[in-house]
């Protein structure tokens, strides 16, 4: 499990930035960015990462994601609208593994506001996912600075905050007990990080033969599987089958928040798993 992170921002910290928020709500303009706007605009690809800026830049920043929260991001290709909405902002966010990154370089222009976190991995997972937000905080520093202890404090906030639901999640869990299951594998990372006993992955995108179906319905009834997990991203027939063979309950999990926050997501998708080994 993730461990519990640091604490929060010193008090000295907490009151410098409570000073710079007054400061730039007083009457005199002085934090306008230049011609006379007063948030930076910020794309991303997927809606992980617009959650992530809504958290770190709040009511500074203004985010839109690219690719839809319901579209699966390898299915993605991004349209000239998406196109011209990242030449139009202040800051572009990328993880880099968008196969259409380059194009987006090429319409933006200037390199100086694309930024990659670099992280390439599953974003649900907590421990990659704070990775992703010090990425985001260092991109929004970079084209903001005059609001860099803003930022930093709201980043120490949000890793204090999902240090909390990480605790709760677990505790739920835990409570639980442990459950053998066999799973989409683009869910099976998270689903070992919470703990499960996975016997069993079947890769959605390839789709699974008639003999990897049956093979995999004969290790759960063996084996003792509870739950078949799928990816809402992915094709889903596998897993249907798979579980309607073992007479089990099917948990369908997403991986991207649609306009809502990951602390959120990451309670629901476990709140989904508990209620299914009721």
């Amino acid at each position: 499990m993730m461990p519990r992170s640091e604490a929060g921002p010193r008090p000295a910290l907490r009151l410098a930035a409570l000073c710079l928020v007054a400061a730039c709500l007083a009457p005199a303009g002085g934090c306008q960015r230049e011609g006379g706007r007063g948030e930076v605009r910020v794309v991303t690809s997927t809606t992980m990462l617009e959650a992530i800026v809504r958290e770190i830049g709040r009511d500074r920043v203004s985010a839109a994601a690219l690719i839809p929260a319901g579209t699966g991001p390898e299915d993605f290709d991004i349209p000239a609208e998406g196109l011209e909405r990242a030449a139009a902002a202040d800051l572009v966010i990328l993880s880099g593994w968008e196969k259409w990154a380059g194009r987006v370089g090429e319409a933006v222009h200037d390199p100086r506001r694309i930024a990659l976190t670099g992280v390439h991995a599953d974003l649900m997972l907590p421990h990659y996912h704070l990775e992703a937000a010090d990425s985001v905080t260092e991109a929004l520093v970079r084209a903001d600075p005059g609001w860099e202890v803003f930022y930093r404090y709201n980043r120490g906030d949000y890793r204090s905050r999902v240090a909390a639901e990480v605790d709760r999640v677990c505790a739920s869990l835990a409570a639980a007990g442990p459950a053998r299951v066999i799973c989409a594998e683009p869910q099976a990372e998270l689903l070992a990080w919470m703990g499960f006993d996975i016997i069993g992955t079947y890769a959605p995108f390839r789709g699974p033969s008639e003999g990897e179906i049956a093979r995999l319905v004969d290790v759960g009834r063996r084996h003792g599987a509870r739950l078949v997990v799928d990816d809402a991203h992915a094709p889903q027939e596998a897993g249907k089958r798979i579980a309607a063979g073992l007479g089990v309950p099917r948990v369908v999990l997403t991986a991207y928040p649609d306009r809502g926050s990951y602390i959120d997501l990451l309670g629901s998708n476990a709140a989904r798993l508990v209620s299914a080994l009721d």
